[in-house]
């Protein structure tokens, strides 16, 4: 029997059903015209062993059926007159987007590393689904690494994970197959049909619009008091969500480069997960801690004083029993206690901050 977390995530509930990018998305993807910040996500894993390569392929031939999303291209209207949207891909080539390599004979994680950190900064064909993967054949001991690439307007975290459990089914349990593929479609979406779309949905949604407008409107003259309080609370809310953090740029990151370089440091998750729960305070916030416990270490070594720094974090926004992919998330920004020594005094100050952002009714409501 299939449970509701096994159950095939229909192709309808990526992205919460809508072939248009949200605020959010359409920023990030934009975003990559006009400057050097990618919204590029990377995953890296170590398997056990060498997968057959016809495994490989059937797995993520199953996997873009099962999520439509992965064969869909961007299609980006003139002039940025209306949000980006998600179009089928009439020319996808699974061929173009998996791949396998080996790394050099005794080589190993700081071969795979550079390896990914470069294909990181390549930036993707914007005329495909943003999306590579790649299987690194030859690492020690027998083993393989999996390194997955995708645009960040694709999905969230959380949504990325539920991608992955699609990738590494049960043993004797194959990914589960999505509906049968139709064939590409006869006509190309362009931006100039984008944009005509876009404006037909505006159309076929605006009766709905005005009985929202009209439901709004008579509890506003039911209750006026309450709507200007209402209405005051959430500019209140929103000034504060998008105003800077009380803290200023380090000095030591001003002259950073664009490029990418990564790393891999070996954390006990158990010792990490017991800190945190011995002062009250969340996984992240320990996480967060320690990431800022090595900023104060490394400003002490270059004889610079620590000082609090500006932190962007995202925030899931999503419901309980929500488990589609798309982006569901905020953008919480923190003064980072760099400057605290005492780690546990470091974690509350960022719970504390996490918190107040989240009870925030324009972080709850971006919209």
């Amino acid at each position: 029997m299939t449970t509701a977390a096994e159950a095939p995530m229909a192709g309808a509930e990526w992205g919460g059903g809508s072939d248009v990018m949200n605020a959010f998305e359409a920023l990030m993807w934009r975003v990559e015209d006009a400057s050097p910040v990618r919204s590029t996500c990377v995953g890296i894993e170590l398997l056990d062993g060498t997968p057959a390569w016809a495994d490989v392929v059937e797995v993520h031939h199953r996997l873009t059926r099962l999520i439509p999303r992965l064969r869909h291209r961007v299609v980006s209207p003139p002039m940025g007159l209306a949000p980006p949207r998600w179009a089928e891909d009439p020319n996808f080539d699974l061929h173009y987007h998996l791949r396998r390599t080996s790394v050099r004979e005794g080589g190993g994680w700081a071969d795979l590393l550079q390896s990914a950190e470069k294909a990181a900064m390549r930036g993707f064909d914007r005329a495909r689904p943003p999306w590579e993967a790649v299987l690194y054949e030859g690492m020690p001991d027998g083993k393989s690494a999996y390194v997955i690439k995708l645009h960040h307007s694709i999905s969230d975290g959380l949504g990325i994970m539920k991608l992955l459990t699609y990738l590494h089914p049960p043993a004797g349990r194959a990914t589960p197959l999505g509906p049968e593929l139709t064939p590409p479609p006869d006509k190309v979406m362009t931006p100039l049909e984008a944009l005509r779309a876009h404006a037909v949905d505006g159309v076929r949604s605006t009766p709905d619009r005005l009985r929202k407008a009209g439901g709004t409107a008579l509890r506003a003259l039911s209750n006026p008091p309450d709507s200007v309080r209402s209405s005051l609370r959430y500019t209140s809310s929103l000034k504060r969500v998008l105003s800077p953090p009380a803290a200023d740029p380090s000095p030591l990151l001003a002259g950073r480069s664009t490029n990418w370089r990564f790393a891999a440091i070996d954390v006990d998750f158990m010792a990490l997960r017991a800190a945190a729960k011995a002062v009250g305070a969340s996984l992240n916030d320990a996480y967060l801690a320690a990431l800022l416990g090595g900023y104060r270490l490394y400003h002490e070594a270059m004889g610079v004083p620590a000082q609090p720094v500006p932190v962007a974090i995202p925030m899931s926004l999503r419901k309980a029993d929500e488990a589609n992919g798309g982006n569901e998330i905020g953008s919480a920004r923190l003064a980072g206690p760099m400057d605290l020594v005492d780690p546990a005094k470091r974690m509350l100050a960022i719970g504390e901050q996490v918190r107040k952002a989240r009870a925030e009714p324009a972080m709850n409501n971006p919209a």
